[in-house]
């Protein structure tokens, strides 16, 4: 976890104006470029859009969905 400092903040807003993301999202994606993340994991199919980092969503390697 990572406290929100101005530089986050500045991205999270160029995210979501760029990329039409909600505020939670784009934090959450700033969050992970700033800390150093070499990729951004979720189940949200709909962040694939974003361009700056990349974004693995769970429902792609799942092979066997539990009974």
């Amino acid at each position: 976890m990572w406290p929100i400092s101005a530089a986050m903040a500045e991205k999270a807003a160029r995210y979501r104006a760029e990329h039409s993301l909600r505020t939670p999202d784009a934090l959450q994606l700033a969050a992970a470029v700033v800390g150093g993340a070499d990729c951004f994991l979720t189940n949200d199919r709909r962040l694939r859009k974003v361009d700056f980092i990349e974004v693995l969503v769970l429902d792609d390697y799942v092979t066997d969905p539990l009974p």
